[in-house]
């Protein structure tokens, strides 16, 4: 792993930062910036770059934007940078108020000599070190947490996971249209907005999405699945906001983005609802005008919505013998009774694999299996 050693120097006095230039450019990658806007434009390039700063030393009195305002707004930019600040005898109070907004690291007294200076660069340089390495191992953790409930949700459940993918593509294509980004959070929210659905028995829940009237004890169980799958979701690190988006998806509430999620997932599980029984999202998008209850807004950005080219891809009828993973099942796999294993539009996983295989030596799997393989991956046939 390399490890980034750029430390951004910020002062109103040329002479300072040439000084920090000639002292430090041999150890460090050193750049300067002559005031707190200036260091600002600088975090901001080098974000854009790709090449954010492991360090930010700041001196507190600069005119406009002292020491504390520039490392509070720099801490918002770049809040995995580590900060320090160069301060006065004279500034203690001001110092403490630049820890308080700052989130400061270490703050030094003026004059400081060099090799104190290099010493505590090395510090925050591995302090850096450390906090990405917790981030790519909490956002690791949080990717295989994800995996095994949406693994576990195709497995309890393949109808749900094969309509909340549906779900899913409808969420990102109406934000892209509304320009609100390809938002992570989103993304999950659409992918796991039925986790729920494990606490429904099967039966109840595939006559439910076969459009059939539930009796009164189905749809008190219909109606808890936000919150089921919420509270399931809730204890991840870093999914708060995407269990209150599912919380909240049939009746929008929240702060401004959880509540915009979940507009998001209430128009595109409704669509989901018409399109599954084969109608089109053109006539799913004219059904719910007229209903007055879905953010109109969000009605037209849908209603462009064409699918998803499956470009890289090439079709194939496969047994379950030359399934491996990384192909994406192009229809739903049935049972020779007519269970529905695995819906429509799955990756194949290896888990997906010994599973198919065991029903295909047991109960026996209506074959061949139509499939979208990445262009040039090799099939492996099976005897």
């Amino acid at each position: 792993m390399v490890v980034n050693r750029r430390v951004l120097f910020v002062d109103d006095e040329p002479r300072v930062l040439e000084a920090f230039e000639h002292n430090l450019a041999f150890d460090f990658e050193v750049e300067t910036a002559i005031s707190g806007a200036k260091g600002l434009e600088a975090i901001d390039r080098a974000r854009a770059e790709g090449r954010d700063f492991a360090v930010i030393v700041s001196d507190m009195r600069m005119p406009q934007m002292n020491g504390a305002e520039f490392l509070a707004h720099a801490r918002v930019r770049a809040p995995e940078t580590v900060r320090v600040l160069l301060t006065g005898q004279s500034d203690l109070e001001a110092a403490a108020d630049a820890v308080n907004r700052g989130g400061l690291f270490r703050f030094l007294f003026k004059p400081c000599p060099i090799p104190e200076l290099s010493r505590v660069l090395e510090d925050a340089i591995e302090q850096h070190r450390v906090i990405g390495a917790e981030r790519e191992l909490l956002e690791q953790t949080l990717r295989g947490a994800v995996g095994a409930l949406v693994e576990l949700l195709g497995l309890a459940c393949p109808i749900a996971l094969g309509r909340a993918q549906t779900v899913e593509a409808y969420v990102m294509h109406m934000a892209g249209k509304l320009g609100l980004g390809s938002s992570w959070e989103l993304r999950l929210a659409g992918q796991l907005c039925l986790v729920g659905c494990i606490a429904v028995p099967p039966e109840a829940l595939a006559r439910h999405f076969a459009g059939e009237r539930p009796r009164p004890e189905v749809r008190r169980m219909l109606a808890s699945i936000p919150e089921v799958g919420a509270n399931l979701i809730a204890p991840i690190p870093r999914l708060d906001r995407v269990a209150a988006i599912i919380r909240n998806q049939d009746q929008p509430a929240g702060d401004e983005f959880v509540a915009r999620g979940a507009r998001l997932l209430k128009v595109a599980r409704a669509a989901d609802a018409l399109t599954s029984r084969g109608g089109s999202v053109a006539a799913a998008v004219k059904a719910l005008r007229r209903a007055e209850e879905y953010d109109v807004a969000l009605l037209d950005a849908l209603a462009d919505f064409h699918g998803t080219a499956e470009e890289g891809f090439e079709v194939r009828m496969l047994g379950v013998g030359d399934l491996i993973d990384g192909m994406v099942l192009d229809q739903d796999v049935l049972s020779n009774s007519g269970q529905l294993l695995v819906a429509r539009g799955r990756e194949i996983t290896l888990a997906m694999l010994e599973r198919l295989n065991n029903f295909s030596r047991t109960a026996g799997i209506v074959q061949p299996l139509r499939v979208l393989v990445p262009c040039g991956k090799p099939i492996v046939r099976v005897a």
